[in-house]
Order: C-alpha cells, then structure tokens, then sequence
C-alpha cells in the first residue's frame, strides 16, 4: 500500500506500508518529484520497530537500532556523521529507565545519553474505582 502526503512545507511523503499498515519506507519529495530523504524501516518478528536507516541520496545520514525491555524501548543506538565508506563516525547511546506503578504503567523515564542523564517524564495515573 502507497499513501501520499502533502504538508504546508511545499514537500511530499510518500510512505509504503506493509500488509499490517507498518511502515516499510519513507520518502520526502520536493514539489519537483526529486527525493530529498529516504528512510527504510524493519520490524522484530513480535511487530517492535527494530531499526531505521535515513538517506540522503546514496549517502547515509542516520541509523536507529532500538532494544527493548517487554514493550518498553530500553536502548536507542542513534548513529550519524557517516564517512564516505558509509561506516558511522559517531554512536549516541540512549538509555530509558522507567519506573512503574502497581498497574504496571510507567510513571517516569528518564532519557540517558552517553551515560548522563538528560529528561525526565513524569505522570501520575489516576485510577477509578
């Protein structure tokens, strides 16, 4: 399946979507049709996205791969500043920690970078009787 986007950018994107509506691929046109970014997407067996890869033409401009803890993403490795060999130069590790209530909802996480903390989400659930 094939849908088609237009946003007030004055871009397209086009996204192909398997069977199950996941999103295999991304493209972003310009209102000439050329492709400004490519983004190609894979999933874990269980339906988890596992891993994303951005270009920009043929030159890579990102990698995304995600672990997870159950449901919850446990690790981000986020990988940029690609050589021409299109080995990364640079991976950021981002770590989530997240606590959890007695219904087993989280009520925070906290985003780790490179072993620093950086955000902290917090929310409290109010739960009817």
């Amino acid at each position: 399946m094939i849908k088609s986007v237009n946003f007030n950018d004055g871009n397209y994107y086009n996204y192909i979507m398997d069977e199950k509506g996941k999103i295999m691929k991304e493209e972003k046109t310009s209102g000439n049709s050329s492709v400004i970014l490519q983004s190609n997407f894979s999933y874990t067996k269980d339906g988890k996205l596992e891993r994303t890869i951005s270009y920009y033409g043929n030159i890579i401009s990102d990698k995304k791969k995600f672990e997870y803890d159950n449901h919850y993403i446990s690790k981000l490795y986020y990988s940029t500043k690609f050589g021409k060999d299109n080995k990364p130069k640079q991976t950021i590790v981002v770590t989530f920690k997240y606590k959890f209530d007695k219904q087993k909802n989280w009520t925070e996480i906290i985003k780790n970078v490179d072993g620093k903390d950086k955000y902290k989400w917090v929310r409290e659930i109010e739960y009817y009787k």
